[in-house]
């Protein structure tokens, strides 16, 4: 990672999830930033916008490359990545939406009629409301 130019990781796991978080020490170790915002495991809403702007004001922050993730690296890193390109990229809404939902939102589609496809579309409406349709840029 720090030949990449990585130096800073934002880990989005809520640290009861993971006691200890073996990633810290290796950071430490390697002298990479290590940052952990608890984005609750459960998708049942999405978190505050100062939630997101804490996120993205490390990002916009650190003056190398930042690796994001959390347990899989699929719905909450793309929801807060979606977010991220949405302000601070010139990536099109249309692109940044189709980005997150074939990369952590196929569920879906896979099988719609399923408690979490109904709880994923759920997020997805929400995060739609809240983030690209009333305050677009």
């Amino acid at each position: 990672m720090k030949k990449e130019g990585i130096n800073q990781v934002i880990d989005l796991r809520n640290t009861s999830y993971v006691a200890k978080p073996l990633e810290k020490v290796f950071c430490k170790m390697l002298g990479i930033k290590y940052q952990n915002y608890k984005y609750p495991h459960r998708l049942d809403e999405l978190p505050s916008p100062d939630f997101f702007l804490t996120v993205n004001n490390s990002i916009i922050k650190n003056d190398g490359k930042t690796y994001i993730h959390c347990q899989h690296g699929k719905r909450r890193t793309g929801i807060c990545v979606a977010l991220y390109e949405k302000y601070f990229t010139k990536k099109s809404i249309n692109q940044i939406i189709s980005d997150m939902i074939n990369i952590g939102f196929q569920d879906i589609f896979n099988n719609p009629k399923s408690p979490r496809s109904k709880k994923y579309y759920n997020i997805i409406k929400q995060f739609l409301n809240t983030y690209c349709f009333k305050n677009s840029k």
